[in-house]
């Protein structure tokens, strides 16, 4: 019998068919051939897959020809045919399907080796998908057979009969044992947890299952990535998709290396795309063998982040690292598994990704998304794109989504309907996250019936016309019988298409309206009876819906007023909601709006935030000139939320920025950035993620690169001519020629804000156009030549109205050129009021001073339109075109005095509190002014105040780059001006050495701080409080430098001065005199720094009380003195109610500094008790903190890592991370070396923190090298007996323990001791550890029984210390040498 489809004998073979078999043969040849299997008939197609993508096949004959290609015009859709067809049509193709599955005697392969003609081309071979590879156990099994290998384990160990008999024999005592048998490798399999990899889900647990019963592995350990995160510190691993916290990625860095890491990823999370994740990957590539396990076909993959590399070939390009990139298929394990165990060589070709240390720079998307430079791509062109790059089958899925509404309960009969291989239909929802076309609905709840995922706009229009009409309305009636129980708004879907004019219209509402848009679409593609049905839809959706209650935003803040006499820009508006709709494709860009001045950037902006202000929950307006008005911006913000930001900026704008990120407690926002033009500054405060909208203003060409871009650009003429007509007081324009206002468009050059100015001039004065044109025109020859075409516009446009307003009102062209100096932002009406009524200037007599008059002056300045009402109608602001063209009409001295009476002005709204929170929303409002009127110029005392003023407010408010840029702009200039030696820049230059110091210059900060010293001895004598702050800085300094004996001998004599000069309870003294104690702390004399705290803070505690946050401060430090003293038992618990009484004093804040500085030492504390669970949770919550707030490299965070570092190693058997604490010591050595330089005490600190990693690793040589340089510095720093010393004494003898070297080892116990015992104390616990380090070194050198004696009186002793249960006692019982680490305190 001849097999259906096979042409018998004799017969004539259609070319097409013999096309096909030549194909099939040659695509054979490099394929594989199917591992034998038992027949399983149809059961094959029906195995449960992942969710939401699980699939069975289902054939559909005679399809391929009406789908084809778009409808438009093609025969066989009669109009008026559509009820039948979709309702017959359907059915019959089911049965049939249905039939032919069920007489089909072909048997079923993997469904990788078939093809299949269709759509009258041919199909690609089923590439791999992780479904099939899920029950492929056998073949998997037999392809990773290789890399099962036997090592001796490095944990477990058996007693050795034989061994032990033959030491016994020898006169040894000791049992001998030998390591169990264990398998070499072991797995971790990292498995992308971003929002496109959750349809691979579900099969992660079989995948999981099947690797463990291979018994290939020792063991199989599962932990998430999530990579949708634009920075590098926020890619944390997670045991579960659900665990709350993560952990850094260097954890699974094993010291034996024998761990293989296995990434299953799609490619699609942002840090793929911007290189992050392959940073990460390159951390363990680089110690352990790493592979990425594809998750989708690899013709997917180059439309993601993994940038595919053919071959596994040496590569050369720096630092990069070539990881093998894995199919899921037993073949490409097989390959795989070959150069594992034979070190790179046989196994076959493997493709690979280059993985790097160095992301590289951000740019542009990639994909069919479109280019940032041109805005998104039009739909056309995508779909274009997506046929010709994309499967058939991911096609053909597309044009069936095209037709619903996605909700996760319709994805799955949905991806039922398209025919494809077993799970193929997963790989191909997949490809249209890949090319961009479906991305997930921000602030979608996980209801089954909420929609999910959404088309880019435009897209379900191109696509349906490539899906047949019977199968649209298969999807249709799909949609209603899956969806409509539950969603009234397709429940009628079904009724509709039998008859499509009956069944009344949807109610359109918020809640509805995304299911009736996508039923407009459908039926408007299914034509012919439907399309009355669809055009009724459409003009619903059209009409204006109100907002019901909750859908207004519930924050609203800064946006300009709405200008009434906003004109066109309808495309512009409608492309700016696009670009803003396409975000969660890509959350890492944003929507600009771009042009040059003066074309109405803001005001589009500003139009589009009323217009669709119902789409969102907060709508939040950021002016964008300079990151403090940013921060300050986004800190009110977190107000609004009712969020605890506290006063410091640092911490305050990361929290609220995290809280957006994470759509709390809102996901649908707006924020608005204007003038944006600081690129790199305005991305620090980006919440980047698929929650909100960004919506930036500039006018920067470079937005074009990195953002999806509105260019806006001069009026067209039409639009002009509508807005010289436009009368707002009216509700219909005023009566002026078509032809008049084309003439006068014409001359402004169709430029928004002169069109604007015209027309409210012409509007105003009632002058003609003629008239007005020749006014125009005579300035213009004037102006010729002198200036470009377009700022003669704006200069002829404005002039005249200031030619008006100082003839007929001298006040107000006063005011106007007051603040055309100032800055181009709102400017409060009463802060403008109250200042001019303080100036005592002869020229300013003519400005009236009762408010009613100087409201009068500004109405002038509006209606003129030199100024316009801002935010809130209580300020004023002035263009930035308009500024210079007020300036420039001065003559220069007119001009300097005017710009002197602004300066005057900023000094009277000075508060003089730059230490209170309450005064620092009045220096934000003057920093841009300050900086806009050059005020570091000037000569008037009250203003050279306010500059120090505000360069010691954007200190106190945590804005430390900031505050620096000021000091050393106002230093530079007053050095040229009034000299060193001028009280306001002695002052100044205290501040700008401590500003220095606080950024991390510590160089510069010690010259500045030694020349300020001398200059204030010299100015204000040697007692002064001025004097006495610089002491305090250069006490500072010497910390910073590494000598404590010095910053010590100052810091008693600044204490000295203040106790003679002020007394003892003056609150400066007692500054002194706390600095004291911690400098006695530093030097190693903790009984003496314990005494000096007791008394500070008895003296505290009287002056300023017991709470109070300086008080709380000497508390603190005596706490560290008691810990250090001896008394490990009792120090967390006092550590933690210090952290607990700051935690009140500044206001439940745990972020605060001084919170979180006591929570490292509470971290320390916890150590030193042997809590090491405990106090590796608080220090790796601090490190994280800190990291995020201050950066890796400033001190605290070093600290921090240190504290981290020692946690991780302090106890190996039960919490300790040797690869992550070797990683982090590595990291903060490195960044003490350039912070402090590798002499300083710290960068020791840090040595012998390394050392203890690297030695627990297995490196003894290194950790002598480093702990031998670390004795040496530390000896000749700090002297022999100083603490730090000793630790490192301590631990070097330890390193030669485990290097062999007995002797030694005894000989540098023996002289530590007795160093420790002067220092510490005989009982203290270090010199009693250290005594059991002893023991150990007399047993190893066959003295067993002194060591024994020695080791069972120290135990005994240390438990009366410490305590039977602390883990250093159990540790010395069970013979095992202690280690001691270095513990820096910051000043």
């Amino acid at each position: 019998m001849t097999p259906a489809g096979v042409p018998a004998r004799g017969q004539p073979v259609d070319p097409r068919d013999l096309a096909d078999a030549l194909w099939l043969a040659a695509v054979a040849a490099d394929l594989p051939p199917p591992a034998p299997r038992a027949a399983r008939g149809d059961d094959e197609t029906e195995r449960s897959g992942p969710d939401p993508a699980s699939s069975r096949l289902t054939g559909r004959p005679g399809r391929e020809a009406d789908r084809a290609s778009p409808r438009d015009g093609s025969p066989g859709s009669p109009a008026g045919s559509a009820p039948a067809v979709d309702e017959r049509a359907g059915d019959q193709s089911s049965e049939s399907s249905t039939r032919d599955r069920g007489t089909s005697t072909r048997p079923r392969s993997a469904g990788w080796a078939s093809a299949r003609r269709r759509r009258g081309g041919w199909s690609e071979p089923a590439p791999p998908t992780l479904e099939s590879l899920v029950t492929q156990w056998r073949e998997v099994h037999q392809a990773l057979n290789v890399a099962r290998q036997w090592v001796p384990s490095s944990r477990d160990v058996v007693l050795d009969d034989e061994a032990t008999a033959r030491h016994l024999a020898d006169g040894h005592w000791r049992p001998v044992y030998r390591p169990v048998p264990e398998r070499r490798w072991s797995l971790t399999l990292v498995v992308d947890d971003n929002w496109t990899m959750s349809v691979w889900q579900s099969l992660v647990p079989r995948l999981v299952a099947m690797l463990e019963r291979l018994g290939v592995f020792e063991d199989v350990r599962l932990c998430f990535l999530d990579t949708d995160v634009d920075d590098a510190r926020d890619l944390r691993l997670r045991g579960s998709r659900r665990a709350p916290n993560g952990f850094s990625p260097s954890r699974l860095l094993e010291p034996p290396g024998r761990r293989v890491i296995w990434v299953l990823t799609d490619g699609m999370g942002t840090a793929w795309r911007r290189g992050l994740a392959g940073r990460a990957v390159w951390t363990w590539a680089r110690r352990l063998p790493v592979a990425l396990l594809g998750a989708v076909p690899r013709s997917t993959l180059r439309y993601t982040g993994l940038e595919e590399n053919q071959g596994l070939r040496p590569v050369t390009d720096g630092q990069a690292i070539a990881v093998p990139l894995l199919e899921p298929h037993p073949t490409s394990l097989a390959r795989w598994a070959a150069r594992l165990t034979q070190d790179g060589a046989g196994g076959g070709e493997l493709p690979t990704v280059l993985v790097s240390p160095a992301p590289p720079e951000p740019g542009p998307p990639t994909g069919d998304g479109g280019d940032p430079a041109r805005g998104p791509a039009l739909p056309r062109r995508q779909v274009d794109a997506f046929r010709s790059a994309a499967s058939p089958v991911a096609f053909d899925l597309a044009t069936h989504l095209a037709a619903a509404p996605i909700t996760r309960s319709t994805l799955r009969p949905l991806l039922r309907m398209v025919e494809g291989p077993p799970g193929r239909t997963t790989a191909a929802l997949s490809e249209l996250f890949a090319h961009g076309l479906l991305y997930p609905v921000a602030g979608s709840s996980a209801d089954e019936t909420d929609i999910a995922y959404e088309f880019a706009p435009g897209l379900r229009e191109r696509l349906l016309p490539y899906c047949s009409r019977a199968e649209t309305a298969r999807v249709l009636r799909t949609v209603s019988a899956d969806l409509g129980p539950k969603v009234t708004a397709v429940r009628h879907l079904a009724a509709a298409l039998l008859d499509p004019d009956g069944v009344p219209i949807p109610a359109v509402t918020p809640e509805t309206e995304d299911f009736v848009a996508v039923e407009a679409v459908a039926f408007a593609a299914l034509s012919g009876p439907y399309l009355p049905r669809a055009r009724r839809l459409q003009a619903a959706l059209a009409q204006p819906t109100p907002a019901p209650i909750g859908r207004v935003p519930a924050v609203w803040g800064r946006v300009p007023p709405r200008n009434p006499r906003f004109t066109g820009r309808e495309e512009l508006l409608e492309e700016v909601r696009v670009n803003l709709r396409q975000r969660s494709a890509a959350p890492d860009v944003p929507a600009a709006i771009t042009g040059m001045v003066g074309v109405g950037k803001t005001q589009v902006a500003t139009e589009y935030t009323y217009r669709f202000s119902s789409d969102y929950d907060i709508v939040w307006w950021i002016s964008a000139e300079h990151s403090t008005l940013i921060a300050a911006s986004l800190m009110d913000l977190g107000r609004e939320l009712n969020m605890d930001v506290g006063t410091e900026a640092d911490s305050a704008v990361r929290r609220v920025v995290d809280a957006l990120r994470a759509g709390q407690p809102y996901s649908r926002w707006l924020l608005v950035f204007d003038n944006a033009n600081e690129i790199e500054m305005v991305r620090n405060y980006f919440p980047t993620g698929t929650a909100g909208d960004i919506l930036i203003v500039a006018r920067n060409t470079a937005w074009l690169r990195l953002a999806r871009c509105v260019e806006v650009g001069p009026f067209t003429r039409s639009e002009s001519i509508e807005m010289l007509r436009l009368d707002d007081r009216l509700d219909e324009g005023i009566d002026l020629p078509v032809a008049d206002a084309d003439r006068l468009a014409a001359a402004l050059g169709d430029l928004p804000l002169a069109v604007d100015q015209a027309s409210i001039w012409c509007r105003e004065t009632g002058m003609p156009v003629g008239e007005y044109l020749r006014l125009f025109e005579d300035r213009n020859v004037n102006l010729a030549g002198s200036l470009p075409a377009y700022d003669i516009s704006i200069d002829v446009a404005w002039s005249l109205a200031l030619d008006r307003i100082e003839q007929s009102s001298p006040s107000a062209c006063r005011i106007a050129q007051l603040v055309a100096f100032l800055a181009p932002l709102p400017i409060r009406r009463k802060f403008l009021f109250d200042g001019l009524a303080a100036l005592s200037m002869p020229e300013f007599d003519a400005v009236p001073l009762r408010p009613v008059e100087m409201a009068r002056a500004v109405g002038d300045l509006n209606r003129y339109g030199l100024t316009r009402v801002g935010p809130g109608d209580d300020t004023i602001l002035m263009q930035t075109l308009v500024q210079p063209v007020v300036v420039n009409r001065m003559p220069p001295g007119e001009r300097d005095l005017v710009r002197g009476a602004a300066r005057a002005l900023l000094a009277v709204g000075d508060p003089g509190t730059p230490d209170d929170p309450a005064a620092w929303p009045l220096y934000a409002e003057l920093y841009p002014h300050l900086l806009a009127t050059d005020a570091a110029d000037s000569g008037d005392p009250r203003v050279r105040e306010t500059l120090v003023n505000e360069v010691i407010y954007l200190f106190r408010w945590g804005d430390h780059e900031r505050s620096l840029e000021l000091a050393t702009q106002v230093h530079e200039t007053w050095e040229q001006t009034i000299g060193e030696e001028a009280p306001e820049m002695v002052r100044l230059a205290g501040w700008l050495g401590r500003l220095h110091h606080a950024n991390g210059h510590y160089d510069e900060a010690a010259r500045i701080n030694s020349r300020a010293l001398e200059l204030c001895a010299r100015v204000h004598g040697d007692a002064h409080p001025e004097t006495l702050l610089a002491m305090g800085n250069r006490v500072a300094d010497l910390v910073a430098a590494g000598d404590f004996h010095g910053c010590l001998e100052l810091a008693d004599e600044r204490s000295r001065r203040a106790t003679e000069a002020l007394g003892p309870r003056d609150p400066a003294t007692l500054v002194a005199a706390h600095d004291v104690g911690a400098a006695l702390r530093l030097v190693g004399r903790y009984d003496e720094a314990r005494r000096a705290d007791q008394e500070t803070w008895s003296l505290r505690a009287a002056v300023l009380g017991e709470n109070n946050l300086d008080t709380l401060r000497t508390v603190l430090g005596l706490t560290i003195g008691q810990r250090e003293t001896g008394d490990y038992v009792g120090a967390p618990r006092r550590q933690e109610r210090i952290v607990e009484r700051l935690v009140e004093a500044v206001g439940g804040r745990r972020d605060h500094i001084d919170v979180l500085t006591a929570q490292n030492q509470l971290a320390v504390a916890l150590r030193k008790a042997g809590l090491h669970a405990e106090a590796l949770r608080v220090a790796r919550d601090v490190r994280t903190q800190l990291d995020r707030r201050y950066g890796r490299d400033h001190p605290r965070t070093i600290a921090a890592s240190l504290a981290l570092s020692a946690a991780l190693s302090a106890d190996l058997r039960n919490t300790g991370n040797l690869s992550e604490a070797r990683e982090l010591a590595e990291e903060a050595l490195g960044r003490c070396e350039r912070a402090f330089g590798p002499p300083h005490p710290h960068t020791r600190a840090a040595a012998v923190s390394l050392a203890l990693a690297v030695r627990h690793c297995g490196d003894v040589a290194r950790a002598v090298e480093l702990d031998t340089v670390s004795l040496d510095v530390l000896a000749d720093r700090l002297g022999p007996d100083h603490p730090y010393t000793l630790a490192a004494a301590a631990n070097l003898a330890s390193d030669l323990f485990a290097a062999g070297e007995f002797e030694r080892a005894l000989e540098r116990d023996q002289d530590t001791i007795v160093r420790c015992r002067r220092t510490l104390g005989g009982d203290h616990p270090e010199t009693l550890l250290i005594t059991i380090n002893l023991a150990q070194d007399l047993r190893a050198l066959d003295r067993a029984e002194e060591g024994v004696r020695l080791n069972g009186a120290t135990v005994e002793r240390l438990t009366r210390v410490l305590g039977a249960q602390h883990q250093a006692v159990k540790n010395a019982t069970a013979w095992m040498r202690s280690d001691f680490d270095i513990d820096p305190e910051q000043l």
